[in-house]
């Protein structure tokens, strides 16, 4: 449940990430027009780029500690069964294998397990959700110039 907890908080915080280029392109589009701007436009469009901005804080403190803590919960996990399985191995079992292999498992693979669990998930759910969002995204604002910009892009 953390875990899955922490993916929907990753995601709604691409979501949000989203919207914080189209705020400031509006303050742009604002401040650069002929006419006078409106301050109650400018404060409005700064206060919606201030609440994404707490949201998307609020968003990455509970992925973090659902993932991580998913992460750490799992390699206690695995900690554990390893421990008892080697309880259960024989004595031979013990002079044939290398000591330092026996030790390697325990601490340095189940810290590459933790690691590929917690930031290993991060980079897969961000390259994967925010690509297609993006995509979705420049696609809704215009077909020709995405094009045009992946057709550049995969030389």
């Amino acid at each position: 449940p953390f875990f899955l907890a922490g993916v929907v908080s990753l995601v709604v915080v691409d979501i949000l990430n989203l919207f914080i280029p189209e705020a400031l392109g509006e303050m742009v589009g604002l401040m650069s027009s002929e006419v006078p701007f409106d301050y109650q436009d400018v404060i409005r469009i700064a206060l919606r780029i201030f609440i994404v901005g707490i949201g998307m804080m609020v968003g990455r403190i509970f992925w973090r500690l659902s993932l991580f803590y998913a992460a750490g919960k799992m390699k206690f996990d695995l900690r554990c069964e390893m421990y008892d399985k080697a309880n259960r191995l024989s004595q031979r079992y013990y002079h044939q294998e290398k000591v330092g292999n026996i030790v390697s498992w325990f601490t340095s693979d189940l810290e590459t397990i933790e690691d590929y669990m917690g930031w290993g998930s991060v980079m897969l759910v961000d390259a994967v959700f925010l690509t297609i969002l993006v995509l979705f995204k420049m696609f809704r604002m215009s077909v020709v110039l995405s094009l045009l910009v992946l057709f550049v892009c995969s030389f």
